[in-house]
């Protein structure tokens, strides 16, 4: 690793995440599980750049019955420090903000906020400022009957002031973001959203 980069130290081929969370969410019947890796699959010092493996997954679950009602696995290169996921669904960043969180056995972390657009969601990235390595996220799926582009750009305010006002909580950590948005005044914000936090990883200084 060049010097220029020894803040990440999860620039190595093989270096993983793992994300999921299992929770009720409208209109679903029953839970839903969500799993999500991250894997650096090869690195490309001399252009700068690292190539990232995702996969994803979201499965209903009743009773003992299992539905897959999503997945999602690509893989494309990302320049090392740039705060991009690979998706085969575009999406836009509509705003970032900086602020300090307590992450369980992490610790207190100085994250960047990242409020994502997407075509059926709204979602949310904590990543760690230095090591540029998302923590968790926050998915917040649209109403099914959701009409007015209106009721999108409510939804953004909402979670800017969500993410602003933890933020600014003096021990703010990943469970007063869960408390914040189970309490939400909005119906959206507060029955259609998951908090997928980090369950497994092998890098170094991440591990919980």
């Amino acid at each position: 690793m060049s010097e220029e980069h020894v803040q990440y130290p999860w620039l190595f081929k093989g270096a993983y995440a793992i994300y999921g969370e299992t929770s009720k969410v409208k209109p679903l019947p029953g839970e839903v599980d969500i799993t999500s890796r991250i894997e650096v699959e090869d690195i490309d010092l001399a252009n700068k750049r690292v190539k990232l493996h995702i996969h994803s997954s979201a499965i209903s679950r009743v009773w003992r019955l299992s539905k897959k009602i999503s997945e999602e696995d690509v893989a494309d290169w990302v320049k090392i420090g740039d705060k991009v996921i690979p998706s085969d669904t575009p999406y836009v960043v509509e705003g970032e903000y900086e602020g300090v969180m307590r992450f369980g056995g992490l610790g207190v972390r100085r994250c960047i906020a990242q409020l994502c657009s997407l075509p059926k969601s709204t979602m949310v990235v904590l990543w760690d400022k230095e090591f540029d390595w998302p923590l968790e996220f926050i998915s917040i799926f649209r109403y099914i009957r959701e009409r007015s582009h209106s009721m999108s750009d409510d939804l953004g305010s909402m979670l800017r002031d969500v993410i602003k006002g933890v933020f600014q909580m003096p021990s703010s950590s990943t469970e007063n973001m869960r408390s914040t948005v189970k309490k939400s005044k909005s119906e959206i914000v507060r029955e259609y959203s998951l908090v997928i936090s980090l369950k497994e990883t092998n890098i170094p200084g991440l591990k919980c």
